[in-house]
């Protein structure tokens, strides 16, 4: 008896730890090998977590302290290996028009597709075996440390700002003045920060019973948004925040009126604390959204516009004639990478920043079409209350519709399919809870 209550112990423990963890890494993002020109391997530091947390699943598994997950209808492991045939297939059909192996694609598209589907097993595994454990143990901590990375380097970047400090090193480079946290990049924070603000959004509108803490977090979210859309400064985020609030408004405006509102107007008075420098900056980014009818864009000239726009305008050319050249099977995933670097003008050489484009170019319209059915068998999943008494799980299921809405904007000019929170939290809400399916027997 008291061996089997260590036990559960031990396991209890390990798995909240395990939960813990992930929440805190996955919004940690590293770099390994740079030197010289090379820009370094980007990982996110729960990829370390991954190997550990398999072996824990794999031993409990074989211990039969766990099953596998079970899903929410309709969707299934069938839609898991069709978007993994996909992924394969694309990177063969680039070895067969390339005529040799990509690189980057066999590493970051191949190999970094399986390890999204490690994190979608895993958490999937924490959802259904280990349910009562995912509100304390990962939804909490992530929004706590989220709102403590956020409040920290808007406070550091602000003594920057008025020449109170010149350097610190626990954040991206303060001359590069977007607010990024820790994910090394404004755009891959701003989804991230967005997302959790949808999170919030739904439970602050569903009016679920909510921990003190949790009730502080998700106000402050709000609190700080105007804020970090100033110091953030990613553009595409708009495309999250203004429907966002639309839904809000429409759904209940009363609520809207009295509880987001207020916040977002307080958090209006912070901006002052910017100096005028500071926001004309980050607010120049905003004003540079260019129109595609420009004149200039139509004939190919891309001089006139935002560096960046010129670079994601070249990289849709060069996609588009790759895809004309390969309507049925697309280009192959890497071609339009290894394309970029055959071409001397090509200033700028990436990937290609809109997702449903990088899948029909390189996968073909069969691929897209995979990608389209699964994502949508998944909102019809999301859409059901499929928990019985379990509210929160309901509520966090719910957000998740939202949240893949969110994405299908911002992925319009990002390519983030392959963010890893997004897979966690889909693992996370599209596994049933194993008491659930014990009371349908």
């Amino acid at each position: 008896m008291t061996t089997s209550t260590q036990t559960l112990n031990l396991y209890d423990y390990l798995s909240r730890t395990f939960l813990l963890l992930l929440a805190v890494f996955l919004q940690v993002q590293i770099t390994l090998f740079a030197s010289g020109d090379y820009l370094g391997l980007r990982l996110n530091s729960a990829d370390f977590l991954l190997p550990g947390a398999g072996v824990f699943i794999l031993g409990s598994l074989i211990l039969k302290k766990s099953v596998w997950p079970q899903w929410k209808k309709p969707f299934g492991y069938w839609a898991l290996i069709l978007l993994s045939a996909v992924i394969v297939l694309g990177i063969l059909n680039g070895y067969r028009i390339q005529g040799d192996w990509s690189t980057w694609a066999v590493l970051n598209k191949g190999l970094g597709w399986f390890v999204l589907m490690g994190y979608f097993m895993m958490a999937a595994w924490f959802a259904h075996n280990r349910a009562q454990d995912i509100r304390n143990w990962f939804l909490r901590p992530f929004v706590i440390f989220l709102c403590a990375v956020t409040i920290a380097e808007i406070f550091i970047r602000l003594l920057f700002i008025h020449s109170i400090i010149e350097y610190f090193t626990v954040f991206s480079a303060l001359k590069v003045p977007e607010l990024s946290g820790f994910m090394a990049n404004r755009n891959a924070f701003a989804f991230l920060y967005l997302s959790t603000l949808i999170v919030s959004a739904i439970f602050l509108l569903k009016k679920i019973s909510l921990h003190p803490i949790e009730s502080v977090a998700f106000r402050l979210m709000w609190l700080l948004l105007p804020v970090f859309f100033v110091m953030n400064a990613s553009r595409s985020s708009a495309l999250i925040f203004v429907p966002l609030m639309l839904f809000l408004i429409v759904s209940n405006w009363r609520f809207f009126l009295k509880t987001i509102a207020p916040l977002v107007l307080i958090g209006c008075l912070l901006l002052p604390l910017i100096n005028k420098e500071g926001v004309s900056r980050q607010l120049r980014n905003y004003n540079t959204i260019t129109l595609l009818t420009d004149r200039d864009a139509q004939n190919g000239s891309f001089n006139n516009l935002y560096v960046g726009d010129q670079a994601r305008l070249v990289i849709i050319n060069d996609s588009l004639k790759l895809l004309k050249e390969n309507p049925i099977t697309g280009a192959g995933i890497g071609s339009v990478f290894k394309y970029q670097n055959t071409l001397e003008d090509r200033e700028f050489v990436a990937v290609i920043d809109n997702t449903a484009l990088w899948v029909l170019a390189e996968m073909g319209p069969f691929g897209f079409i995979a990608f389209a059915c699964v994502f949508f068998t998944m909102i019809v999943a999301l859409s059901k209350n499929q928990s019985g008494d379990d509210k929160f799980n309901d509520v966090f299921s719910h957000s998740l519709i939202y949240i893949l809405i969110g994405f299908g904007f911002f992925s319009l000019f990002h390519e983030i399919l392959y963010s890893r929170f997004l897979w966690v939290f889909l693992g996370l809400t599209l596994a049933h809870p194993i008491f659930k399916t014990r009371q349908d027997g």
